[in-house]
């Protein structure tokens, strides 16, 4: 198979799917769900950030993110607590630039919600 054959695939994938309009994602988790989430994210050419707990700073999945930035001061949260501090998640996306890039949310896992009075869309 030639690069180039992989490469138009490739293009008319992100073409044709509506979620690949996304540039960047966010995952608010930690383990290897990140971990396989960011792998698939880089297959599609999509730009991933981290987001991990004081405790979490040497964790692997914020290693394998393009950007991670850490939720909260030392002590502030839980490790998990962290991982569900909405108002933390939106402040540092929109700190960094993400909020005029995602056009909806995307959750990972789904029951857990952000509230649609947000001002600011994350993924």
């Amino acid at each position: 198979m030639s690069a180039h054959y992989d490469t138009d695939v490739h293009n008319r994938l992100r073409a044709n799917t509506s979620i690949m309009e996304m540039k960047k994602i966010l995952v608010a988790n930690r383990g290897e769900i990140p971990i396989r989430i960011f792998r698939t994210a880089h297959e599609l050419s999509l730009h991933t950030v981290a987001i991990y707990s004081h405790e979490d700073r040497l964790s692997m999945h914020r290693q394998k993110a393009d950007e991670a930035y850490v939720i909260g001061k030392r002590g502030q949260f839980r490790p998990v607590e962290a991982y569900l501090a909405q108002d933390e998640i939106v402040k540092i996306a929109v700190a960094h630039g993400m909020s005029t890039e995602v056009r909806e949310v995307v959750q990972h896992p789904p029951h857990i919600s952000i509230s649609p009075n947000h001002s600011h869309d994350i993924c």
